[in-house]
């Protein structure tokens, strides 16, 4: 007899890049010329008659990257601001010559006496503010009723500022000002808090980082003056653009690391990039004089001021990783948040799919077979031998009753027998970026078989096992983190005598994580995860729904171990190792659950299903230590709940049950945060089968030997054999298999 298999392997990949430099390439340059002959006029009815720019001091673009501004300090007219559309956004070369274009003249607003020549433009991150900065080192702040729109600013305050300052920078609350004193070879970062956001006419010198001894001034001689300064996204890196009057070609750009946040007295050089800017008959012939990044820091922008007659241009460069001039810039709290969310999920989505099974029991206690199920627990102890052979032997007799007894108590749920049960769940999350964190989503498959029984007269117990692959993308960064779950969840319902009824589960996990930088694994660590859910409801419905009161407190905790990522095996960025980290997390949550009519058809009977809750989450702030190559140690802290700790939970679907028994349901699920738009979107698929002799389940554990364990499950559908095995070793790192076989005979 021959034997024909198909095998469908799922095997564990590393990807590796080698290392390279970090590049920044050249896209193009541009400056808009004047609408000849159209007629076009700007903001104060003023013809516009001239080119784009004279004397570029400085650009910035809208957030949506459709709008390009340019600072002027020699424009006919005095329009020290000139605006131009992007058909293309972000795309300079694609600068729309028409009326679309605006020029404005800042000392012309209402309330403005400062003087006209404009060095340095931004805008606050959602646009609904614009800062300008003078020759005579004066600070002019506006609001916007339109975000990005100039055209309807309207002028708040001014702050003069002492010394030779070209530019200013803000934290991302608004709290504290950052000024760049130019002094010839003397550059200095002055650091100014505010008690009310953004109030610039009350601020106050706080600190000053001097870099006149550092490599800014060092590296060259002579004449080396500071003209712009930003921060990343985050706060994490700081960027200064130094330029060399006599010597051009040794005009950088600086990029800086902050141990903490925002905090410039943290700074450490890491290193520099070279603004030799491409131009008619060579290098180096322009001046740079400001900067700016796109939204998502994947582009660069510098002005280049041209003497004489030449033409002054916009440069616009692509970046290899958001941010990095020199190098990418490594966002260590984001990747201990996806981490400790990625944890929290894990728990989540266990206790929901075993909650759904509970409800599934009470909706069918008293209509639906159970499928046998055998479940051996193996060891090697000689202790142990022979209670576990009469525990088997116990359990096998319990089967082989209720095998002989199914024909007269088919639909009718009994102390003999074992239900089978199969979950399959989808999940889609996002976090959206905080002041501190980065934007984050989140994709989630996992796969759960249960086996429970009737305990009793009304309770019910079981065990479920589930393998979870969990990915967090970390936006505007090269960073990702991975996650193998392995989850066993022991669940029961208790009844009460007052028509209401405790739903308890209990869980462990095994997690392995994996962190990767440019797509190459750059660590690994594991983690250890326990878990229990108490849910209390009623009996007792209401209404035409059948509403059912729920109340429900879930509690876990999660240890990950000790482990380093190596960035320098992708970049150039330092190496950092994370020490052991305990966190725990609570909530507490309240709400009902409903069931409609039954829909008969003529093949199944259809229950609609869903429920809805409101979330209260009690978990302490997770506090972390770091410590980098050249930084130190760090203590840090994350916090889910930067906004809003309450959340609401929704979910609906149905299940369809047929003549056989068989089931099939589907459960739609979201998760929101009331506070923000984080949410988590869930897709619960589940198949339940009635008693067969050819299906067999087993899980096989011994904690004695090493803690070995592997899961089995055989089904035969129509000659042929479906197989699932795995194997995995709780206490080591390693290698595991999975593998799903589908044989036939012919």
């Amino acid at each position: 007899m021959n034997f024909k298999k198909l095998y469908l392997l799922i095997p564990l990949f590393i990807f590796t890049t080698a290392y390279a430099a970090l590049t920044v390439t050249h896209l193009g340059n541009r400056i808009g010329p004047k609408p000849t002959g159209l007629g076009c006029t700007d903001f104060h009815e003023a013809l516009i008659d001239s080119d784009g720019g004279e004397e570029l001091m400085d650009v910035t673009l809208t957030d949506d990257g459709t709008t390009i501004l340019m600072a002027n300090t020699a424009i006919s007219g005095s329009k020290n601001i000139t605006e131009y559309k992007l058909s293309t956004p972000f795309d300079v070369t694609t600068m729309v010559n028409d009326c679309t274009q605006s020029r404005y003249n800042i000392a012309l607003f209402d309330g403005v006496s400062a003087d006209s020549r404009i060095h340095n433009i931004f805008f606050e991150q959602d646009g609904t503010r614009f800062f300008a900065t003078t020759r005579n080192s004066e600070v002019l702040s506006f609001s916007l009723s339109t975000p990005f729109d100039i055209g309807s600013a309207t002028f708040n305050a001014e702050l003069d500022l002492a010394g030779i300052q070209r530019a200013v920078a803000f934290n991302n609350e608004g709290t504290k000002l950052y000024e760049l004193d130019n002094a010839t070879n003397a550059p200095k970062v002055n650091t100014y808090s505010m008690t009310t956001p953004y109030d610039i006419a009350n601020a106050t010198l706080t600190d000053t980082l001097d870099l006149s001894e550092t490599e800014l001034v060092t590296i060259s001689s002579t004449n080396k003056q500071a003209d712009d300064i930003h921060f990343n996204d985050t706060g994490s890196a700081m960027y200064i653009l130094m330029h060399n009057e006599p010597n051009r070609l040794q005009s950088y750009i600086w990029q800086f690391s902050l141990d903490k946040r925002f905090d410039v007295s943290t700074a450490k050089i890491k290193g520099k990039w070279n603004v030799a800017l491409p131009g008619a008959g060579g290098y180096g012939f322009g001046l740079p004089r400001g900067f700016d990044f796109s939204s998502d820091g994947m582009k660069l922008y510098v002005t280049n001021r041209q003497s004489g007659t030449g033409v002054d241009n916009v440069y616009a460069f692509q970046l290899e990783c958001p941010f990095g001039l020199y190098e990418c810039v490594y966002e260590s709290e984001s990747s201990i948040g996806s981490q400790i969310e990625l944890a929290k999920q894990n728990i989540q989505i266990n206790t929901s799919t075993v909650f759904k099974r509970f409800e599934w029991i009470k909706r069918n206690k008293d209509k639906n077979d159970l499928n046998n199920i055998s479940m051996n627990f193996n060891t090697q102890n000689k202790a142990l031998i022979y209670l576990k052979n009469e525990l088997q032997n116990s359990f096998n007799e319990r089967i082989q009753t209720a095998s002989l007894n199914s024909d007269t108590k088919k639909n009718k749920m009994n102390n003999e027998k074992w239900s089978f049960w199969a979950h399959s769940d989808i999940s889609t999350a996002n976090k959206r970026e905080t002041l501190s964190l980065k934007d984050m989503d989140f994709k989630s498959v996992g796969f759960t078989l249960g086996a429970d029984q009737k305990i009793g007269k009304k309770s019910f117990g079981g065990l479920a096992f589930r393998y979870g692959i969990d990915k967090a993308d970390i936006k505007k960064t090269v960073e990702d983190v991975s996650l193998d779950s392995f989850t066993l969840n022991y669940y029961i319902t208790v009844p009460r005598e007052n028509q209401s009824y405790f739903n308890i589960v209990s869980g462990l996990s095994q997690l392995n994580y994996k962190h990767k930088h440019k797509n190459k694994v750059t660590g690994k660590r594991k983690g250890y995860q326990a878990f229990t859910a108490l849910s209390l409801r009623t009996e007792e419905s209401y209404g035409k729904l059948n509403l059912i009161p729920s109340s429900k407190i879930n509690l876990g905790i999660t240890r990950l171990s000790e482990y380093t990522d190596k960035v320098s095996q992708a970049d150039e960025g330092e190496d950092i190792t994370y020490k052991k980290n305990d966190f725990a997390n609570a909530d507490i949550a309240a709400g009902f659950l409903f069931n409609t009519s039954d829909i008969q058809t003529s093949e199944a009977v259809i229950r609609p299903n869903g429920g809805i809750e409101y979330i209260l989450d009690v978990s302490p702030k997770v506090n972390y230590s770091q410590v980098g190559s050249s930084s130190g140690q760090r203590e840090l802290t994350y916090s889910e709940n930067e906004y809003s700790n309450q959340y609401l939970k929704a979910n609906i679907g149905f299940e369809s049950i047929y003549e056989s028994g068989n089931t099939i349901g589907l459960n739609y699920e979201r998760y929101q945060n009331l506070g923000n738009h984080n949410y988590k979107d869930s897709l619960f698929i589940k198949l339940g089968y009635i008693n067969s002799s050819n299906t067999q389940f087993a899980f096989n554990y011994d904690p004695l030997d090493d803690n070995k364990a592997d899961l089995s499950f055989v089904k035969n559908v129509d000659s042929f054999d479906l197989k699932i095995n795995s194997n995995y070793n709780f206490n080591t790192n390693s290698d595991y298999s999975t593998y799903v076989e589908i044989s036939n005979k012919f």
